[in-house]
C-alpha cells in the first residue's frame, strides 16, 4: 500500500510519502504564489524518486488546516483530484495535530498557529494524546490557557506567535512528516475517509470576503 500526503496549510509544503504506514520519503517545497506548479512537480519528483507514479497510489491524504484559506484549498483540490481520479481513499490530516512532536511528554504541549487579525488556532495535547479539539483563540483565551496547564509551544509561524507571547518561551515547529503519517493511518484504519471526494476543512474562522458580507 503506498500513500501520499501533502499539507500547503502553511508558509512550506511538505509531502510524506509511506507504505503500509511507516514514512518512506517526505519533500518541502515553499508554499508560495507558485505553490501550484511546485507541488504538482513536488509529488511527480518525490513518486519519480522512488520508482513510483501516481498509478501506485492506494490511498492519499490532505492537510485540511487550519492555516491559509488558499493554502488548504490548493492541498484539499489537488488530493480530492487524484482520489477520483483513481477510485482511492482521500483522508483529512489536521495541520495542528501534525505539529505534535514524535517524543510522548508528560508535559503538557500548546500548538499553535497564528490566525492574523483572528487570533490564533491552538490545540492542547499531554502525554501524546488530545486533550482538546483545534480552536480559534482569541489573545485573552490563549493567555488563560497557558496558565491554566503551563505548557511548552510550539508554532510554525514564530514570529507572529512571538510577538503575542514576548514573555513567554516559543519554539518554532513546522508539520512533521511522521507524525502526518501516523495521523493518516489512524484515520484510515478508523475508516474516516472518503470515496465520494468529500473532505470537511479547517477554517475555523470567516474569509474576509465573508466578513465583509455581514
Amino acid at each position: 500500500m503506498i500513500e501520499l500526503i501533502i499539507d500547503t496549510s502553511l508558509d512550506l509544503g511538505i509531502i510524506a510519502l509511506a507504505e503500509k504506514g511507516r514514512l518512506i520519503d517526505s519533500t518541502i517545497f515553499p508554499a508560495s504564489f507558485a505553490a501550484s506548479k511546485l507541488l504538482l512537480k513536488s509529488c511527480h519528483d518525490l513518486l519519480a524518486k522512488n520508482g513510483l507514479t501516481p498509478k501506485n497510489l492506494t490511498a492519499i491524504g490532505a492537510g485540511v488546516g487550519p492555516g491559509s484559506y488558499t493554502g488548504i484549498r490548493l492541498s484539499a483540490s489537488f488530493a480530492k483530484g487524484i482520489a477520483l481520479a483513481l477510485n482511492i481513499p482521500l483522508v483529512g490530516v489536521s495541520t495542528l495535530r501534525s505539529l505534535l512532536p514524535l517524543e510522548v511528554s508528560s508535559q503538557p504541549i500548546l500548538l499553535v498557529i497564528d490566525a492574523k487579525i483572528g487570533g490564533v488556532y491552538a490545540i492542547l495535547a499531554k502525554d501524546g494524546a488530545f486533550l482538546t479539539q483545534e480552536a480559534l483563540l482569541s489573545d485573552s483565551e490563549l493567555l488563560l490557557l497557558i496558565g491554566a496547564h503551563h505548557p511548552q509551544i510550539f508554532t510554525p509561524t514564530l514570529k507572529a506567535v512571538q510577538a503575542r507571547l514576548p514573555q513567554m518561551d516559543v519554539q518554532q515547529r513546522y508539520p512533521s512528516p511522521q507524525q502526518m503519517v501516523s495521523l493518516f493511518e489512524k484515520a484510515l484504519s478508523e475508516k474516516n475517509y472518503s470515496l465520494d471526494g468529500t473532505l470537511p476543512l479547517l477554517y475555523l474562522r470567516k474569509t474576509q470576503a465573508e466578513i465583509e458580507k455581514e
